[in-house]
């Protein structure tokens, strides 16, 4: 499924989810934001993936927001309910080889949106099954199929149907490769079936722990957070291979991704920080951080990228950061706040030379241009776009 390079089709970047990108990122000098864009009525962002082109696309509440380069906003797409049907979050929308954007939202519909903002088609999973749970990250099979999950379920979708299989509890994203997909088994273990959902391997945990974070894999093993363990899995057999003790309660970061570099190391969040070990799992070093940390990402030039909330410094839930440091050698090269006005997430992708960052209504762009700083209000409010046709709307741009 995957785009040309210099995009983030999908949550964690590739079909691997190893949150590694091949191409720099901003670097390790001269990080700016470049623009700000301000989206009315989105109060959060839940997730942001980024083609080609530059061209980000935000998904929140309210539906899915595709904002240009230039921080201009291209369209909105409004989700067919306006109210709030389930208390399940918006999860990840996913880009097509096609450029066909996927995506759902609480009201529990599969949408395909063509480039241009209008309506593909639309499924809604409770023709399936009425009792849908919260919805989990969409992925893209090698036959263009889509999986999505829930507490119960994993759901096959084509453009004219949908298939339901039972018993696989999951709402983290699947893991990719050309033998099939790697996922969560809920709170028991690891899992491996092929693209006929036929069974592979099944690898269960000794500790009954629900953990939500997305496994990720290399040529040769399968990575997983459980409990306060990084695993590494045989990928043939699901047999662990290593396990390392990342000093962290089951609650602390629980859902923060893992990062594969090609280079092979492997880098995870534990409590006292960023650490970074190689295949055989020996550890290499910890980057201290002392603020939460909330997501990151790796560039071509072993730059990690990660993003938190600053509760320590300063002292205030509503700012966020981002902070560049080289994997290899622990140096911190640059952060960036941003504040925010709620207890909002903070999401952050990238394109070949920067960084989008999503948190409450507002999206940055940081880059390494010389700041003179603009700030672009995107009003999405007085038409936005009706579900049922699909229709771009006129944004009214204005600001400094």
């Amino acid at each position: 499924m995957s785009l040309a390079t210099g995009g983030w089709p999908r949550y964690k970047a590739n079909d691997a989810n190893s949150a590694y990108v091949n191409f720099p990122s901003v670097g390790a000098v001269g990080a700016v934001v470049e623009w700000v864009c301000n989206i009315s009525p989105v109060y959060n962002c839940y997730a942001l993936v980024a083609d080609e082109n530059g061209v980000v696309y935000q998904q929140s509440w309210q539906g899915l927001t595709a904002v240009n380069p230039d921080g201009t906003l291209k369209w909105h797409f409004q989700k067919y309910q306006n109210s709030y049907s389930t208390g399940a979050l918006p999860e990840c929308p996913a880009i097509g080889s096609d450029g066909t954007i996927y995506w759902t939202n609480d009201d529990h519909i599969l949408y395909a949106i063509n480039p241009d903002g209008t309506l593909k088609w639309k499924l809604n999973i409770k023709n399936l099954y009425y009792y849908v749970g919260g919805l989990g990250a969409l992925s893209i099979l090698d036959n263009n199929n889509i999986v999505l999950n829930d507490e119960y379920n994993i759901i096959i979708v084509n453009s004219t149907s949908l298939v339901r299989r039972l018993g696989d509890d999951s709402r983290s994203p699947l893991a990719i490769n050309s033998n099939g997909f790697f996922f969560i088994n809920g709170p028991y273990g690891v899992r491996h079936k092929d693209f006929s959902y036929t069974n592979i391997w099944t690898i269960t945990m000794t500790t009954n722990f629900s953990n939500w974070t997305s496994v990720t894999i290399s040529n040769d093993s399968v990575y997983v957070y459980w409990d306060k363990y990084l695993h590494a899995l045989d990928i043939d057999t699901g047999y662990i291979k290593w396990s390392y003790d990342l000093n962290k309660t089951t609650n602390s970061t629980s859902r923060t991704n893992l990062c594969y570099t090609p280079d092979g190391n492997i880098i995870a969040v534990r409590l006292e920080g960023v650490c970074v070990l190689d295949t055989n799992g020996n550890h290499l070093r910890t980057i201290p951080f002392t603020s939460p940390i909330e997501d990151m990402f790796v560039d071509s030039d072993g730059i990690i990228y990660v993003t938190a909330r600053k509760y320590y410094d300063p002292p205030d839930p509503t700012i966020h950061s981002v902070t560049a440091i080289d994997k290899n050698s622990g140096i911190v090269y640059w952060e960036l706040d941003f504040p925010s006005a709620t207890y909002s997430n903070c999401c952050c992708v990238s394109v070949e030379g920067c960084i989008y960052v999503g948190v409450g209504s507002k999206i940055y762009k940081i880059s390494t241009t010389p700041s003179n700083i603009v700030s672009v209000q995107c009003e999405a409010t007085s038409s936005l776009t009706d579900a049922s046709t699909g229709k771009t709307i006129t944004p009214l741009i204005g600001g400094v």
